[in-house]
């Protein structure tokens, strides 16, 4: 996988095409800053990445953020990533919490990135969707309120609280907020899924909780969420709260069992 990885980016960024447009399968589309933490959203023909300034992506080195791009190191050359406008980000934060630069970026890496350098946890309802530009420098709750009216469904709300971001629909907030404050029981988990399948997450979730997972995958629903060390069993709660559909649940010792009601 990690050699799959490396001849991706080696034909995606060549110091010839770093150079002139980058023309090949990988746009910069975001960039959140917030005290020493930056991450970049990136396009590429697999899909959208939100990756922090530091990480490695195979071999390459996501290196630093220029005005004119971002730039990954690998074996010692420099390979520049220019923004999908090819306009340079204009210089100086000033003294706000966040700076933060849009070009449509798909709404949920640009909340998981707000997340992420916030140091929350991050739980989104399936119904958040939607690309959005934006440019400043703001407060928390600034940067909330501006890419929540972004969204494209008109009742979507936020909720910053113990630690969690979550982002989903208002009716749906607080019955997340409820699973994520019930008696911690063991283990601790931590997920970083974005849109995966609903049925797929429960599995993962009854193997990790070890038990065995009774889970059709025929269950539908999609799961966005970014978190660490959090209780197995609050996990669960929040996951199935943010579905559309309801779900009778039951575990025990030896299973989960999870169906449409």
């Amino acid at each position: 996988m990690k050699q799959i990885i490396v001849l991706i980016f080696l034909c995606i960024l060549s110091p010839v095409q770093a150079e002139q447009e980058n023309s090949l399968a990988i746009t910069l589309v975001g960039d959140v800053q917030h005290s020493d933490e930056r991450f970049v959203i990136i396009n590429t023909e697999h899909g959208t990445r939100a990756v922090k300034v530091g990480q490695k992506l195979g071999d390459f080195l996501v290196s630093r953020v220029s005005e004119e791009g971002v730039i990954f190191t690998h074996q010692g050359k420099e390979y520049l990533v220019r923004w999908e406008s090819g306009r340079l980000t204009k210089p100086g934060r000033g003294a706000a919490d966040f700076y933060i630069r849009l070009e449509q970026a798909d709404c949920v890496y640009a909340f998981q990135s707000i997340a992420a350098a916030s140091r929350l946890n991050f739980y989104c309802g399936t119904q958040i969707v939607g690309y959005i530009s934006l440019e400043g420098s703001f407060s928390q709750e600034e940067l909330l309120n501006n890419l929540t009216n972004q969204i494209t469904i008109t009742d979507a709300g936020y909720s910053v609280t113990d630690g969690n971001l979550i982002v989903a629909k208002r009716s749906k907030i607080p019955p997340v907020k409820q699973a994520l404050s019930e008696p911690a029981e063991e283990p601790l988990v931590s997920f970083n899924f974005v849109n995966a399948q609903l049925w797929y997450v429960l599995k993962v979730l009854a193997e990790e909780m070890g038990i065995q997972p009774q889970i059709s995958e025929s269950i539908e629903g999609a799961v966005t969420i970014s978190s660490n060390n959090t209780a197995a069993n609050r996990l669960l709660g929040a996951v199935l709260a943010l579905q559309d559909n309801r779900y009778e649940v039951e575990r025990n010792d030896s299973a989960l069992r999870v169906e449409p009601q």
